[in-house]
This record gives structure tokens, C-alpha cells and sequence, in this order.
């Protein structure tokens, strides 16, 4: 059955993007207002990294038609916009509980890389409180536990390796609950890996460079 088009609006946004006019990148950014999508949002709708949506925004190009034809049709079917849909705290909780009874409310914190002191404020206000890349995070481990339970096992593995790789006890990281950074100490070696080689100039480099996401809200 055929989506039936949203009736007519009377914002004047939506009205802009039905007209028969070449859509900018302005209006890019407009609609992304309009439709309250986080940036991750909006560059997932319309197939953008955070460079190219922002030197849209700044230097408002007409859109190439693909981008045009994708925003009108978002327009007429606000529905199909792509959003990130957190689960709620005990919604989340609920179903670890399932596949782990007993499962305490702070050892969430660990789970979404949060500490544990954290919780209390996002079990008061949701996960839309967190920035945008744990939210992506908390609806991946949802969907994934709601495919198959069985799931629940490798996901706490993969946190736990995390806590190894950061040199912190991997089964202590559900109760202590605190992160730590790598920051200026030497990464743990996993099993066959080699030491760290220094650079030319004498000093050890440990550090990644930093890739410019956009700011996470």
C-alpha cells in the first residue's frame, strides 16, 4: 500500500521546499531544523559526512539533483526521515534483565562507556541527554539485544575489552564504573602484539590525529 503524502503544511519551511525551485544548501540545513534532526541525523538522511553538510550550509550551493529530489520527497513523507530512536532508560534495562536478571541499574554507565555516577542524572532524563554518538550507541545495543538476546554475551565481551585495552580489571569496570583515559599512558599489549616503535625523533607517539566530526550536541 502506497504511503499517502502528509496534508499540505502551513509552515512556511515546507512550503519553500514544495515549490518548483532550485532547492540550495541552505535549505539543507533548514530542513534539519524543521525536522529537529541532530547532525548525525541529518547527514545519515541525506548521505553527507559533517564537512560536506557544513560547506553546504556555508557556501549554498543549488543542490545537485539527487540531494534535491531526496529532500523533496522527505518533504511530502516526513515519516520516512531516518531518526535515532533511543529506547527509554528502563525500556533498555528491561530487556538486559531478560538475558541477565539481576542485571544493576549503574552497570549501564559501563555499558554505554558513561560512568556509573552518570546514570542517575540519564535515568532522571533520558538518553537524549547524552551526546549523539552514545545515543547512537544505546540504539544499536537495543536493537541488537531485541533481534536475539543471545546477543547479550558478546556485547558484554566487547566492553570488557575495552576496559582491557585501556588497562583496567575487565570484570570490575560493571562495579567500579569509572572510565579512564589513555591519555598519556602507555596502551595495554594484547597477546603476540609488538612493543611500541619510537619515531626518529626519540619520542614515543601514542596519540591518534584528530578527525573533526562537527560538534555532537
Amino acid at each position: 500500500m502506497p504511503h499517502k503524502p502528509s496534508p499540505p503544511s502551513a509552515s512556511a519551511n515546507v512550503a519553500r521546499l514544495t515549490k518548483a525551485r532550485p532547492l540550495r544548501g541552505s535549505d539543507l540545513m533548514q530542513f534539519g531544523t524543521t525536522h529537529d534532526l541532530s547532525t548525525v541525523e541529518a547527514c545519515t538522511a541525506f548521505g553527507l559526512n559533517t564537512v560536506a553538510m557544513y560547506g553546504k550550509k556555508n557556501e549554498d550551493p543549488e543542490l545537485n539533483p539527487p540531494l534535491a529530489i531526496l529532500m523533496r520527497i522527505y518533504t511530502a513523507y516526513p515519516e520516512t526521515v531516518p531518526k535515532i530512536k533511543t529506547p527509554t532508560f528502563d525500556e533498555l534495562v528491561g530487556l538486559i534483565r531478560r538475558a541477565e536478571p539481576g542485571f544493576p541499574d549503574y552497570s549501564v554507565g559501563p555499558l554505554i562507556g558513561v560512568d556509573k555516577n552518570s546514570i542517575y542524572r540519564i535515568r532522571e532524563k533520558g538518553f537524549e541527554s547524552c551526546k549523539q554518538y552514545t545515543q547512537v550507541l544505546c540504539e544499536l545495543i537495543y536493537r541488537l539485544l531485541s533481534d536475539d538476546l543471545r546477543n547479550w554475551s558478546i556485547l558484554k565481551d566487547l566492553v570488557q575489552s575495552e576496559a582491557e585495552s585501556r588497562g583496567q580489571d575487565p570484570e570490575v569496570i560493571w562495579k567500579k564504573g569509572k572510565w579512564v583515559t589513555n591519555k598519556g599512558r602507555k596502551p595495554a599489549l594484547g597477546k603476540g602484539e609488538p612493543e611500541t616503535v619510537k619515531e626518529s625523533t626519540g619520542k614515543t607517539s601514542t596519540k591518534p590525529k584528530a578527525i573533526a566530526w562537527g560538534k555532537p550536541a
